[in-house]
């Protein structure tokens, strides 16, 4: 893969998140509170991006920042998924499975994966949740007897999003089981993680700048 292309991609992705940022300084004032915490989440993810690269070009392992990223950003999808699904799904059962995912990490990052290597399992997890979590919401709207037009649905571009993000994710941690086959692969497995972290961010963008209606 030529070298040029490899740089600008994982630059794209790294500052993709800025530009959702920068729309929200202008569209605050009428975001709904779906929208508000999807960009707390948007800034969670770019103050992660800018520490992990500045770590890496001091040549310093950022491993450690993952590990706590994973479960901030867990936590702050689950804050989205509770306004989304407060109909469906109980504040306990939220409550259950932010301290359980805790737990896990915790676990995980002091007997598993320790908080130097890249934490696979929490974030593993994270995926499979998430994308149960998606199929719920997605569900819920079949059920709906009147239903807003999607293309004005924050909930919709987000899950939308996530679904294509996390899966890939999925797909992408299965592969690099096989070391081999990494080894020889490995730009064309970050060039695809990058691709669909831009389209994630594209998503997420679409989902900040339209105006649901409000009853």
């Amino acid at each position: 893969m030529d070298y040029t292309f490899f740089w600008y991609l994982g630059h794209a992705s790294t500052f993709i998140s800025l530009i959702p940022l920068v729309l929200f300084l202008f569209i605050f004032r009428r975001l709904i509170p779906t929208q508000r915490r999807l960009t707390t989440l948007i800034v969670l993810v770019f103050v992660t991006e800018i520490t992990a690269n500045v770590m890496w070009l001091q040549q310093l392992n950022n491993n450690p920042v993952y590990h706590i990223y994973a479960v901030l950003e867990f936590y702050m999808i689950l804050r989205i998924f509770k306004l989304e699904l407060n109909n469906l799904l109980s504040n306990k059962i939220f409550n259950l499975l932010i301290i359980t995912f805790f737990g896990f990490a915790i676990a995980n990052a002091i007997w598993v994966q320790d908080v130097f290597s890249f934490n696979s399992n929490v974030t593993t997890a994270s995926s499979l949740i998430i994308i149960v979590l998606v199929f719920i919401y997605f569900s819920s709207l079949l059920q709906k007897e009147s239903l807003q037009p999607l293309h004005i649905v924050p909930m919709f571009w987000i899950g939308a999003g996530m679904t294509l993000y996390y899966t890939t994710n999925l797909a992408l941690f299965f592969i690099t089981s096989y070391e081999l086959f990494v080894f020889e692969n490995r730009h064309t497995i970050w060039s695809i993680h990058a691709i669909v972290n831009i389209i994630l961010f594209c998503f997420y963008t679409y989902a900040l700048w339209i105006q649901p209606k409000t009853e």
